[in-house]
């Protein structure tokens, strides 16, 4: 009996961590689509992404050019895509101008992300007023 209820809660938590997972990378997805070499994003589209989803678009922005990477998360999600072609030889330099100034605002927006989650708190002055605070 104890096996058994071992073994449904077992298989109840990988179902769970799976679910998450799917749902993680089904926010992500829909900008697999998005063409980075001829559009440029703006911070209000990114904005409500965290800073895992921001490091995976920057991830699909390199991935479409075939980039390999040593961040295991990416390569991992990079992998799990049929469009993705890994390249030996990729190069910075092929990326076009608008593909830069995405990144740069990809980079930006996880910058942001960083520095509000390490260097930042919020106080509250019970008049319902929120000061954001630099952390010393």
């Amino acid at each position: 009996m104890r096996s058994a209820f071992k073994a449904v809660f077992l298989s109840l938590i990988v179902l769970s961590i799976s679910g998450l997972a799917y749902a993680y990378q089904a926010g992500i997805e829909k900008w697999e689509k998005f063409d980075f070499t001829r559009n440029l994003i703006s911070h209000g589209q990114i904005q409500n992404l965290s800073v895992d989803d921001l490091k995976l678009l920057r991830g699909i922005v390199f991935g479409k050019r075939g980039r390999i990477f040593r961040d295991e998360e990416i390569q991992q999600y990079l992998y799990s895509r049929d469009w993705y072609k890994p390249a030996d030889a990729f190069r910075n330099s092929t990326l076009t101008d608008t593909e830069r100034k995405n990144l740069d605002v990809i980079r930006e927006a996880e910058a942001i992300k960083h520095e509000g989650s390490c260097n930042q708190f919020v106080l509250n002055d019970n008049l319902s007023n929120e000061v954001l605070v630099d952390a010393l």
